[in-house]
């Protein structure tokens, strides 16, 4: 079993079309441009099997929490006191995210140290997880909407693989994941395709508990969609370099630490930034698949 929090401080900036200012201000009064900063915590639990030498279960259900600030400027770009808007507001959000199953077979196994293991992974996204209706069509009728929202509202499939090599110091291992969305939910929205890969490079600090990590990470997510029209935050190129340390107190217990920065960023429309992420884990392990067996 294994529980993870990642932890983001995002920010964002718009400017206001005419068809979504607010109903009841004055137009000399609407606001122009609304500045946004959240708080974000992602909790991921997450539990495997093992059923005979090659094949073992997975499952992860998601977590989430965000504490939204709204700022709202006028076209002077001054902040607005006390403003009422039906786009954005002071909050905070919780609920669960879309479930993840899944099924991993080992194609090869190491045969011993220096050697090469590959498993191969298949699995679902499905949609537990809570969506709206079209802000942006709430929006332009004047009616109060929500941005935020922790599922899709329709199944994901996906595809994997992980290729690792265990040596006495150094680990590598190198990976890649699929997941497409194959219809638009009962709102209209179309979630984004999710492309990413990359590696995990880990050595022993001496002879301690202590490994250092070095991930480097490319990923890519086509441009979502609320029927007709693109949804804005959504579609990126992004690499990102993470690194981080890991402690096995034990071979049942295992705790980590990882910050990842995006290095390079080419994005469609507006889009929230994440100067940098961080990730702590605890991992229990009571039956597991070890890479190199």
């Amino acid at each position: 079993m294994d529980a993870r929090s990642t932890v983001m401080a995002a920010h964002a900036e718009h400017d206001v079309s005419p068809d979504q200012f607010e109903p009841g201000h004055p137009l000399d009064e609407q606001a122009r441009r609304h500045s946004l900063d959240y708080f974000i915590v992602q909790w991921g639990v997450s539990a495997s099997l093992v059923v005979g030498e090659r094949i073992a279960l997975d499952a992860e259900i998601p977590l989430h929490t965000n504490r939204n600030f709204a700022e709202f400027l006028d076209a002077e770009g001054q902040p607005i006191a006390e403003y009422e808007s039906i786009h954005h507001r002071d909050e905070t959000l919780v609920g669960i995210g879309d479930l993840r199953l899944g099924a991993r077979y080992r194609v090869r196994r190491a045969p011993g140290l220096h050697d090469w293991s590959l498993d191969l992974r298949a699995g679902l996204r499905l949609p537990t997880g809570g969506i709206q209706p079209d802000p942006f069509s709430l929006g332009r009728a004047g009616k109060e909407h929500q941005h935020v929202f922790f599922g899709a509202g329709v199944v994901r499939p996906g595809l994997g693989f992980q290729a690792t090599r265990v040596g006495l110091a150094h680990n590598v291992t190198f990976w890649g994941d699929a997941q497409v969305a194959l219809s638009s939910n009962r709102h209209g929205y179309r979630p984004s395709d999710v492309f990413q890969g990359g590696a995990v490079i880990s050595r022993l600090v001496g002879l301690s508990d202590w490994r250092v990590r070095l991930e480097p990470q490319v990923y890519y997510e086509t441009i979502a969609r609320w029927s007709d029209n693109d949804s804005p935050n959504s579609g990126r190129w992004e690499a990102l370099l993470g690194a981080g340390v890991t402690w096995t107190g034990s071979p049942d217990w295992a705790f980590d630490v990882l910050t990842k920065r995006a290095i390079y960023r080419k994005v469609e429309g507006g889009q929230l930034d994440f100067p940098l992420v961080v990730q702590v884990g605890v991992q229990r392990r009571w039956t597991a698949w070890e890479p190199g067996q």
